[in-house]
C-alpha cells in the first residue's frame, strides 16, 4: 500500500522494518506503528493521483527478490511478516524499527537492473 507521512514521523519510526520479508505487510505495520506513534500525521493514498507518482506493477514488487529467500512466495512471506511484526507491536510494544542498523533505507534501483 501506498502511506503518505511527514518523514520526521517515518525517520522517529526508522522506516519500514528491514528484517522482515520483502514482500507483505510492511505497509499495514508502518501504519499501525504511526498511529501508535504520539502526533503522527499520516493518510493512506490509495487511489489518489500521488499514490501513482511511482509505478508499482506485480512484476516490479518481485523483479529484486534475492534468491535466498527460496521458493517462497508472496502470501507466505505476507502471513509470517504479520506474525513477527504483530508480536513485536502487541506483546513487546514495539513501534520503533531497525534499531541495531546505523542507517535505514535500502539502495534504490530500477527493476530493469536487477538480473
Amino acid at each position: 500500500g501506498r502511506i503518505a507521512c511527514w518523514a520526521e514521523d517515518f525517520r522517529r519510526l526508522r522506516g519500514y522494518d528491514e528484517d522482515a520479508f520483502p514482500m507483505g505487510s510492511q505497509d499495514v505495520d508502518l501504519v499501525l506503528r504511526l498511529r501508535a506513534l504520539p502526533e503522527s500525521r499520516f493518510k493512506k493514498v490509495k487511489g489518489s493521483t500521488h499514490s501513482q507518482a511511482i509505478p508499482n506493477t506485480r512484476e516490479m514488487k518481485v523483479a529484486c527478490c534475492s534468491p535466498h529467500y527460496g521458493s517462497l512466495r508472496w502470501g507466505r512471506m505476507d502471513t509470517t511478516n504479520r506474525l513477527v511484526m504483530g508480536w513485536r507491536r502487541d506483546l513487546h510494544g514495539s513501534i520503533v524499527r531497525n534499531l541495531d542498523k546505523e542507517d535505514i533505507g535500502v539502495e534504490a534501483q530500477a527493476a530493469a537492473d536487477c538480473s
